[in-house]
């Protein structure tokens, strides 16, 4: 970025000062990131609310509705505030308070579930729903704010190692996790869903011990006021960034395409109860740490490799790992193996590696006061396709889970080889763009 002359001290200043935090801030980031797995696993979106919802409800259609609640709201914030969390001097302040709101959302849906007993499945599943949207919604401002501080704070060749570091802290705690799960559920210690409001309450506890340490992290405010783009300029800006960067393009194509697999999240759930028969505490006991363990390991190893060679390279692994994950719901449910349905979540804990580099390759093709747009540009275009995952629903009522298993396998796999066509931005770095570690 360019720098009037007369203000190149005081920016000379600000890098310096970005520079001496970065070692602090990382580790800072690194353990919050972690804290915040920890509690996710207490919330995990492929055992633990698609199992709550479907104690509630079995409708193909009713459990559609998860996915779409989990891509439009989180993004949907991303496209209002962009504008506004791009010229912020600090980001900090703003990533605090949208970390409490979602703290506290989920804190009181257990808090709901403790103090409301009795309640009908269907109120439970309205409230649970309106919740879960709440909590999405703050969940958005969030995503936005810590990937732009990220950006600010820590160099390009080291956010790999953010994700990668806590892994195998991340690991053992998810079997531990797991283990404990198995036994309240083997145990019966608690009837549904006051067994659910355990897992909401420590999940919200934790979410709040990782906003404590990101308050912890060091964030020099920028020199000068930046000028903020409105919502209508947002979108203005997001339609013509697909029109002039075909890169960037072809990040959206492929990325919405791999994400169909997302939209079968509920459904596998649902397809391992109904049709295998896996029982409750196997999904809790041995899905859950399998589905952890691996992404404990994907995250070790493929966030240290983006760090080596590149994200470009990363993401294309991931990718094309997405059409293995319906094929394995196949190939289970074709040969009836329900014992080895934590293959599954194996495979699926992979997964959200992909969705971790997508923001990490942005921060790279963006210029520095770019970040926030860039981002909410991407999440924006993704809200497109979410109401698909109603048709997954009903295909799945018309054609069978295995027939949509299989076409969202053919999907995925496009969207992968999409991804092939990705530049690797540090063979491409120009001054403009974000300054190497060295020049902070």
């Amino acid at each position: 970025m360019n720098v009037n002359t007369d203000n190149e001290p005081r920016h000379n200043a600000y890098h310096e000062a970005i520079a001496r935090q970065v070692h602090r801030n990382a580790i800072l980031e690194t353990i919050s990131q972690v804290v915040l797995r920890m509690g996710w696993i207490l919330k995990n979106e492929t055992i633990v609310v698609a199992g709550f919802i479907h104690h509630l409800t079995a409708s193909p259609w009713a459990l559609s509705i998860q996915p779409i609640v989990g891509r439009i709201c989180p993004n949907l914030p991303q496209l209002l505030v962009a504008g506004r969390v791009g010229a912020l001097r600090r980001k900090k302040p703003f990533l605090l308070l949208s970390m409490l709101a979602y703290t506290l959302c989920w804190g009181s849906l257990a808090a709901i579930i403790f103090l409301v007993p009795g309640l009908s499945r269907t109120v439970l599943l309205v409230v649970f729903l309106g919740v879960y949207i709440l909590f999405r919604l703050a969940q958005g401002f969030t995503i936005l704010t810590r990937k732009t501080l990220e950006g600010k704070l820590i160099p390009a060749n080291r956010r790999g190692r953010v994700i990668a570091l806590g892994a195998p802290i991340f690991g053992v705690y998810s079997v531990l996790a797991a283990w404990f799960l198995y036994r309240m559920f083997e145990g019966e210690w608690l009837p549904f869903p006051l067994s659910y409001g355990v897992m909401f309450a420590a999940g919200s506890g934790l979410f709040g011990l990782a906003m404590v340490t990101t308050l912890m992290m060091r964030e020099p405010a920028h020199p000068e006021k930046i000028a903020g783009l409105r919502t209508s300029e947002v979108v203005r800006a997001a339609v013509r960034l697909l029109l002039v960067d075909r890169n960037y393009l072809r990040l959206v194509i492929g990325t919405t395409l791999v994400a169909f697999t997302f939209f079968l999240s509920p459904h596998y759930r649902a397809f391992g109860s109904d049709v295998l028969k896996v029982p409750e505490k196997a999904f809790l006991g041995f899905c859950l740490p399998a589905q952890y363990v691996a992404q404990a390991v994907g995250f070790l190893l493929i966030g240290y490799a983006a760090d080596v060679k590149g994200n470009r390279w990363a993401l294309c692994l991931t990718a094309w790992l997405t059409p293995l994950v319906a094929l394995t719901a196949v190939a289970l449910g074709y040969f009836r193996l329900p014992q080895a349905y934590f293959l599954l979540y194996g495979l699926i804990g992979v997964i959200p590696m992909f969705m971790r580099l997508v923001p990490n390759y942005i921060l790279e093709i963006s210029r520095p006061e770019e970040h926030a747009l860039y981002l909410a540009a991407f999440n924006t275009t993704r809200m497109v396709g979410a109401f698909l995952s109603f048709a997954v629903g009903g295909a799945i009522v018309w054609l069978g889970h295995l027939w949509v298993f299989l076409i969202v396998m053919v999907i995925t796999a496009v969207g992968a080889w999409c991804m092939l066509g990705l530049i690797e931005p540090r063979e491409r770095r120009r001054p403009e763009f974000e300054p190497e570690p060295r020049e902070l």
